[in-house]
């Protein structure tokens, strides 16, 4: 999102605080005026709230110029032994002077804010300016006499100055810009209209290198060093006509590495961030300011710019302390404040041809139809690790310098060694169908009974004959098993042999103790008015009477009626008989004709 977007025409200088890094320093900037011709310059400290960023900024202190500013820097000069605490602010002047001032009495409101205020280069503005980071002491700066000067602040009122060669001019215009080199303390580089870019050795006290398109001569206008490659240094240029940036490595001077090619007028600003040495920043006069990918040269993104190329961005920095925030000032007059979420997307569509001019207007701009696809370094995991199964551990960590891509390492990870032999055994077994071997081995090894009973069961399971072996095991003989089956057979059939003969018997016996009983009953109604066939019932009836006395049954009330259920049967029998006789002796007449 964007942050903030306030009207102030300034050039600004993020804080290098560690304590402090959402603070900004704003010089009036030179070459503007605002509708009431103001001319005065001012010098503000200004605050962001990062629990609040709709916040309007705060201005937490001010302080008028001499003149108005090119450059602003904020340094780290005396804040180690506590001079000042708030480090000091330097700025470039466009009366050839620069001046240094005390960031802790601007913000405190205390008088004469100002340490000093030194006029070493001849004539022009100063629009180079740059604190050492590795010695908070020594500030460069280039002038427009083609001047470059190095300030020893060990003593902030009363600088020492002196050229980085003595007597040396090899850049025949302005110096547009001057970088220290973020891995080498004694390297230092300037850039020139005259499109050449010099590399200077402090040590040695000369110019080493010089840096200059081959073919054609370009308007350098800004220029950064890689923050972790101490030979890559890039160059922007300045002409509308080869509105590029090009990136160098001084192991080869000859040609750049890579040509970055998206503006369509002169690039004015850029700034590499020391949190993603991928991205790179520029802004031009095409009211651009984009986000390169410096590894693939592809845009990753368009941070900021109405396209309208009038009132174009000029400036352009990172924050050195908080990863994703950005500032940018215009000639319109306004500061902004990004966070790299508030991006629009980037033109995929070849760039349009120029008019006979070689103009290209706004409007033929070409379309944005990408979104950014990668994220900055800062939200990416920079290191993980995760178990996996069979004791593996794969992990990853930051890519070593000089490398593009993070390594995966992927390694066993043994703590118990005896556990991993054993699946290792195991897992042979499996592979080689070793199973009765494996587990015979488990029973010699086992201290247990019940062990040894488990694995000596878990054997039989992989015999050939697998049932005749469990009945083995359970201590059964299948032969002898089947001769016992066959003796129990024949056994069982005497036995019902047996039980059958004593049956037969006792039915005899009872049928000759009915015959005897019937003779010494006395005789019934019903047999003695009855035919032969009554007696014949009447014994039947004895019989079960005394079947049922001798082996006991049903009780005397059931027996009593099961005897006359009897009678009465067979006595409507007899009835039955008689009528059918006596019709057939005595049929009916017949029906008359």
């Amino acid at each position: 999102m964007k942050l903030q977007e306030v009207d102030k025409n300034v050039t600004v200088a993020w804080s290098c605080l560690p304590s402090q890094p959402a603070l900004l320093a704003g010089g009036t900037v030179a070459g503007s005026l605002d509708s009431n011709f103001d001319t005065s310059a001012h010098l503000e400290i200004l605050s962001l709230d990062l629990a609040r960023p709709s916040k309007p900024l705060q201005v937490l202190g001010s302080t008028t110029a001499p003149d108005r500013f090119h450059k602003l820097c904020w340094g780290m000069t005396g804040v180690a032994n506590e001079t000042f605490p708030q480090g000091v602010i330097a700025g470039g002047l466009a009366n050839g002077t620069v001046n240094l001032w005390d960031a802790s009495k601007i913000i405190s409101g205390a008088p004469n804010p100002l340490i000093a205020c030194v006029e070493r280069h001849s004539s022009g503005p100063v629009q180079g300016l740059d604190f050492n980071p590795f010695v908070p002491n020594l500030l460069a700066s280039g002038g427009s006499d083609a001047e470059i000067l190095i300030w020893d602040l060990s003593n902030a009122a009363s600088p020492t100055v002196y050229t980085p060669a003595a007597g040396a001019k090899p850049q025949e215009a302005a110096i547009t810009c001057v970088s220290w080199n973020r891995k080498v303390q004694h390297i230092l580089a300037s850039s020139s209209l005259s499109g050449v870019t010099v590399v200077w050795d402090l040590k040695n006290k000369r110019a080493i290198l010089n840096l200059a398109e081959p073919t054609r001569k370009l308007r350098c206008r800004s220029i950064a060093w890689h923050p972790d490659e101490a030979t890559q240094i890039v160059t922007s240029s300045e002409d509308d006509s080869a509105p590029i940036l090009q990136l160098w490595d001084l192991r080869n001077t000859y040609s750049p590495v890579s040509t970055l090619e998206g503006h369509t007028r002169g690039v004015f600003s850029v700034s590499w961030s020391s949190k993603d040495t991928d991205l790179l920043l520029s802004c031009g006069k095409d009211d651009r300011t984009l986000c390169w990918n410096v590894r693939t040269g592809d845009i990753q993104c368009e941070v900021d710019g109405s396209g309208s190329g009038f009132n174009f961005n000029i400036d352009v920095q990172w924050s050195p302390r908080l990863p994703a925030m950005l500032a940018t000032t215009s000639l319109d007059g306004k500061l902004r404040i990004h966070s790299l979420a508030d991006v629009h997307s980037v033109p995929t569509a070849a760039a349009p041809a120029a008019d006979y001019l070689g103009n290209i207007s706004a409007a033929a701009q070409p379309a944005l139809s990408k979104t950014p696809s990668v994220p900055p370094k800062w939200l990416r995991r920079p290191a993980g690790v995760s178990f996996g199964f069979g004791g593996k551990l794969v992990w990853f960590k930051p890519a070593a310098v000089g490398q593009q891509q993070r390594r995966v390492t992927l390694v066993r990870l043994v703590t118990e060694q005896p556990l991993v032999q054993r699946a290792e055994r195991l897992e042979n077994a499996l592979n080689h169908d070793t199973f009765k071997a494996y587990c015979l081995e488990k029973i010699e090894q086992s201290t247990s009974e019940q062990d040894k009973a488990t694995w000596s069961l878990l054997k039989v399971l992989f015999e050939q004959n697998q049932r005749q072996e469990i009945l083995s095991y359970l201590g059964y003989d299948p032969d002898r098993v089947a001769d016992e089956v066959k003796q129990y057979s024949a056994e069982l059939k005497l036995k019902q042999l047996s039980l059958a003969e004593p049956a037969a018997a006792a039915a005899e016996s009872a049928a000759d103790a009915a015959a005897a009983a019937s003779s010494q009953l006395p005789s019934s109604p019903v047999a003695a008015a009855g035919p032969p066939g009554d007696r014949s019932l009447h014994i039947l009836i004895s019989c079960l009477a005394v079947i049922d006395h001798r082996f006991g049954g049903c009780t005397g009330a059931r027996r009593s009626w099961n005897v006359n259920s009897l009678m009465v049967t067979e006595s409507t029998r007899r009835q039955r008989m008689v009528q059918h006789r006596a019709c057939c002796e005595h049929p009916p007449p017949p029906p008359p004709p």
